[in-house]
């Protein structure tokens, strides 16, 4: 699997924890301003300026050093950057500071899997259930990580109770498809990627996924089909085509 078909396949990431009381020394004032500056942090996430929100966490985080969520929130977006080391420090900041919140333990988990820490991953995954049980990404996240580690049946358990919570979770019925594939059950990954696709159907990932499993079943006609409309909405990843008609050649080699 390619960088690029990971980043599609799992970013997930979740902005905004509960509020936690501010450090002790911190003043009533002090502590007023910082929430005011973590809010805007915010609000320029949300208008696309993570520069704008990295400094504004920042600054909230010299007011107040106790304030848990722009340690968590400053993280998502470094996370997004792919300052993965950094956000990995915020994130156990966050978690050091207050260990029952479960979107910390989720996000922290993806930013260990992006750096190839799987084993931590999944210990984070879990984590995040065990705080969140009904924490349908986590169960996603922790099904992939497990996929890469090559326990298949594992992946699977979590991805069928994933989408037991959020029957309508696209990215966890694609990420089933992968499993099913890789077990062999082309059929049934199928299914899912069609599944995916009438939730949403711009989902260009599950075009991509499908077509390569319609050239496993031999039907390029349709393979060339999920191409043609992936390509459509994803204009600039031919690569990722050509990719995956050659995964395709060589497994079925």
């Amino acid at each position: 699997m390619t960088p690029i078909q990971k980043r599609i396949l799992r970013a997930f990431l979740v902005l905004g924890i509960a509020g936690c009381g501010a450090a002790s020394g911190t003043t009533r004032s002090n502590a007023a301003l910082a929430r005011e500056y973590w809010h805007q942090g915010n609000d320029r996430y949300r208008e696309g300026k993570p520069e704008e929100a990295i400094a504004l966490f920042t600054r909230a985080l010299e007011l107040d050093s106790g304030l848990v969520e722009a340690y968590h929130d400053r993280g998502v977006v470094l996370y997004e950057k792919q300052d993965l080391a950094r956000a990995l420090s915020d994130f156990d900041e966050a978690i050091k500071r207050d260990p029952k919140v479960a979107n910390a333990f989720l996000n922290r988990g993806l930013a260990k899997q992006d750096l190839g820490k799987l084993d931590g991953a999944i210990a984070d995954f879990t984590a995040a259930i065990a705080l969140d049980p009904k924490n349908a990404s986590a169960y996603r996240n922790r099904g992939v990580a497990r996929q890469e580690k090559g326990d298949l049946p594992g992946a699977l358990k979590d991805l069928d109770e994933a989408l037991k919570i959020k029957p309508d979770m696209e990215v966890a019925l694609d990420s089933r498809g992968l499993v099913r594939e890789a077990m062999g059950d082309l059929k049934n990954a199928i299914q899912d990627y069609r599944a995916a696709l009438q939730i949403n159907p711009d989902y260009s990932k599950a075009y991509l996924d499908r077509g390569r499993v319609w050239l496993l079943l031999k039907n390029e006609p349709e393979a060339e089909k999920d191409f043609e409309r992936f390509l459509k909405r994803r204009p600039d990843q031919k690569a990722l085509v050509d990719q995956a008609k050659a995964d395709a050649k060589t497994r079925k080699n």
